[in-house]
């Protein structure tokens, strides 16, 4: 009987989703929000952000993004439901209804960046189970059944020690009804329902956790009833179904029922709580408009591939060694935003091959990976591009034809030091180049006295939280001579003003484990600045050179980005 309960109220999902989205829009939509609460937005995959409110319609590409008091509930076309809770990343990253149950071009592919949400299946997970997919920065998660509760939480950097009762960091699904399975390249588990699947974070084998961890406590539990339908008036009988109630908060949840000749009337707070469980941590993303196309690149393991499709593969190996790298001489700099630890800006030279260092670039030279395990005792500048999305791409080629390409990754990336994951969220600037100039070229007297480097672009720096900052001006002086490198730059961020300098050797300004540093006093009362730059020259000669910045004052505020500089 309880079957017949859970497939009456599926199709009734299906028959008001139909009313809700036709058929004619059913390729073009993922959903609609029935609920939305508190701290919400929703943000495409070119950083416009737009409230998330009861009736927004979501597409595939979009991001739902809750802070500590925001929760949104989502009718999706094939009549699944979704309940983001506070806290939480998850984006949309591929949906396709044909408004044919048993299309098997159907698909449904979800990643979470970090937090908890909901999901219970609609017809694409019914008809067509590998059409459906959660993917975490360490984990996918299947489905063999119609209700679960993925989480996934973030990792703390070296030296944050886990605080007392908080989980572990990695992949947990929690299963109410049917099964489902969480895969990583170390293996796989099936999860039954009133079980909790965990996947840690750095390896480790998928398994079973003995109890339901303790933020799970407040999360909506099923039940199945029998109801008379306030829908709708039934010219065929009395209409039944599934009754979602909430154990953890108040529930205003509406039953969603069905019958064969019923006409279904759309209702409102599907699957609505006022839940205040606190996942995770809070969101460092918060974007604008970009006028690039934004592309997804695969989970990188034994192949790195990036296409202009939001389907993300599941690693087939442990190791990270990604393959077809940029050759030995290649560098890139970059800066991105640590949850915890606020930005950090890097840079890799490659002077060693694959494994021991490496620089993955996809067919429009952008940047998918880095590994520079060239410094054992120090940590390394590493990072994988996940399920994040490209945005802000620019390239450049000097007269000695060295060419630079940057671009922006925005949340969903993995940044490692000394293998350790720091950071997924933020956005992770970068500048790469296959013609990065030699470190005896500056030894060698080819080039003396003062030299002026000019700016000529770079990605659009960004705010500590994500948010699109001003680049007011960059300026970069060498003086061969001296062997010295001075950094200018001034950037707006919000409505606050930063200016700052940054000062150093050649051979600090290069070294990826030093780069450069300075900070101006506080003057008639303006908060004092700290600027951090890594860097590396481009071209035989030097003709060229790139930068990351980060630049702060001592009231929080700050801006990071790269830059292109050319003599």
């Amino acid at each position: 009987m309880k079957q017949h309960f859970l497939s009456a109220s599926l199709l009734g999902c299906l028959t008001l989703v139909m009313f809700l989205f036709p058929a004619s829009a059913a390729l073009a939509f993922a959903g609609k929000i029935q609920f939305a609460a508190g701290e919400a937005k929703i943000v495409n995959d070119k950083k416009i952000e737009r409230a998330a409110i009861k009736g927004e319609t979501l597409e595939q590409g979009d991001s739902i993004i809750t802070g500590a008091s925001g929760s949104v509930q989502v009718t999706l076309a094939d009549g699944g439901l979704l309940a983001v809770r506070p806290n939480t990343q998850m984006r949309i990253d591929a949906y396709v209804y044909s408004g044919k149950a048993d299309d098997k071009n159907n698909k449904s592919f979800f990643s979470l960046a970090k937090g908890t949400f909901r999901s219970i299946t609609g017809a694409i997970g019914q008809n067509n189970k590998d059409g459906y997919k959660v993917s975490t920065p360490g984990a996918t998660m299947g489905i063999r059944g119609t209700d679960h509760e993925p989480a996934y939480f973030l990792p703390l950097p070296p030296g944050f020690p886990l605080p007392p009762g908080a989980p572990p960091p990695g992949t947990y699904d929690r299963v109410n009804r049917g099964q489902t399975f969480i895969q990583t390249p170390f293996g796989i588990i099936t999860i039954n329902p009133n079980q909790v699947g965990f996947a840690p974070l750095g390896g480790g084998t998928p398994h079973i956790l003995p109890n339901v961890p303790a933020f799970y406590s407040k999360s909506p539990k099923p039940s199945s009833t029998q109801k008379t339908s306030t829908n709708g008036q039934g010219s065929g009988g009395a209409n039944t179904g599934t009754t979602i109630t909430n154990s953890g908060g108040t529930n205003t949840d509406t039953t969603i029922t069905s019958t064969s000749s019923s006409t279904i009337t759309p209702t409102s707070n599907i699957l609505s709580t006022t839940e205040t469980t606190t996942i995770g941590l809070t969101s460092t993303s918060s974007g604008s408009v970009s006028t690039n196309t934004a592309l997804t690149s695969t989970t990188i393991a034994t192949t790195t591939t990036t296409t202009t499709t939001t389907t993300t593969t599941t690693p087939t190996t442990p190791a990270f060694q990604p393959p077809g790298s940029a050759p030995i001489g290649s560098g890139v700099v970059g800066t991105f935003i640590s949850v915890l630890a606020g930005p950090t800006t890097g840079s890799t030279y490659l002077t060693a091959p694959p494994p021991t260092q490496s620089i993955s670039l996809g067919p429009q030279y952008e940047l998918t990976a880095i590994f520079d395990g060239s410094l054992p005792t120090l940590p390394t500048f590493e990072f994988k591009s996940g399920t994040s999305a490209l945005t802000d791409q620019g390239t450049f080629t000097f007269a000695d034809g060295a060419r630079v390409d940057w671009g922006r990754w925005t949340p969903g990336y993995i940044v490692l030091n000394g293998g350790v994951p720091t950071a997924s969220l933020g956005d992770f600037h970068y500048i790469v180049s296959t013609d990065i100039t030699p470190p005896s070229f500056f030894t060698s007297g080819a080039l003396t006295g003062s030299v002026p480097y000019f700016y000529i672009g770079g990605t659009t720096p960004t705010d500590l939280i994500g948010s699109l900052a001003t680049l007011n001006s960059a300026s970069l002086n060498v003086d061969f001579t001296t062997q010295t490198v001075n950094l200018a730059i001034s950037a707006t961020a919000g409505q606050t003003m930063l200016s700052g300098t940054a000062s150093g050797t050649i051979s600090a300004f290069i070294d990826p484990a030093t780069g450069i540093f300075g900070t101006t006093p506080t003057v008639a009362g303006l908060p004092s600045t700290a600027l951090r730059s890594n860097g590396l020259f481009v071209g035989p000669t030097a003709s060229g050179a790139i930068t990351s910045f980060d630049i702060r004052d001592t009231l929080g505020n700050g801006a990071i980005g790269t830059a292109v500089f050319k003599r």
